[in-house]
């Protein structure tokens, strides 16, 4: 396992992580650390500020959101949901949060 770890969006060395994880890769981005956001300003804010799904397929990959709530109490549901991804992109937030959805995900 790699890890690419930014502060900021995407980060200063985003190419090389795309080169890294190959053209066409299977990628998907969990935004569960802002689930107390409401969905309409989370919507809003890939609308007008930033979009990892959109940035990920800018660059030529396979990117969709995985909603880990989709896989409380399923983790052979998960692990064949993530098994041809390459690449697993967890947005910032509320890590407490993150993790709690991790742990009912399996």
């Amino acid at each position: 396992m790699r890890l690419y770890l930014s502060s900021y969006r995407m980060g200063a060395r985003f190419d090389e992580l795309v080169s890294a994880v190959g053209a066409g890769a299977k990628v998907v981005v969990i935004g569960n650390a802002v689930d107390f956001i409401p969905m309409e300003d989370r919507l809003a804010y890939a609308r007008t500020g930033f979009d990892p799904v959109a940035q990920f397929r800018t660059h030529g990959l396979d990117a969709n959101e995985l909603d880990l709530r989709a896989f409380f109490g399923k983790p052979a549901a998960l692990a064949a949901a993530l098994a041809d991804v390459r690449l697993v992109w967890a947005n910032g937030g509320n890590a407490f949060l993150l993790r709690q959805r991790c742990g009912r995900a399996g």
